[in-house]
């Protein structure tokens, strides 16, 4: 289960923040700057709002990196695939390259599963 101990101890009344995947491929070696420059300029995310953690995936879908911010700061969660990719999601119709999830979505995805299937 992946657990974001700012988020988890956040103040009373906080509400958890949407969870949104860039369906464009990219180059991970950008760090948090990097990152949320992308989702400001091109995807219209200010992630430093805190209402929005945005999903990156690498170009050889072998990576992702998780991005947001919070009441304490800002935080990235980098995920490597020993074996195997992440699913490519562009079968799903998105809004501007970009698709909201689910925490549950979230967990299976990070583990390298298929959270969406062809109808």
């Amino acid at each position: 289960m992946l657990f974001f101990p700012s988020l988890a101890f956040a103040p009373k009344g906080h509400k958890l923040p949407v969870l949104i995947i860039d369906l464009t491929p990219r180059d991970l070696r950008m760090g948090i700057p990097g990152l949320t420059s992308v989702a400001k300029d091109e995807l219209g995310i200010d992630l430093r709002q805190g209402e929005v953690v945005m999903i990156f995936t690498a170009r050889n879908m072998k990576t992702l990196k998780i991005v947001g911010y919070d009441h304490v700061g800002s935080f990235m969660l980098v995920r490597r695939l020993a074996h195997g990719g992440f699913q490519r999601l562009v079968e799903r119709i998105a809004d501007n390259g970009k698709l909201s999830i689910s925490y549950a979505e979230l967990e299976v995805f990070f583990d390298g599963g298929k959270i969406f299937h062809r109808d």
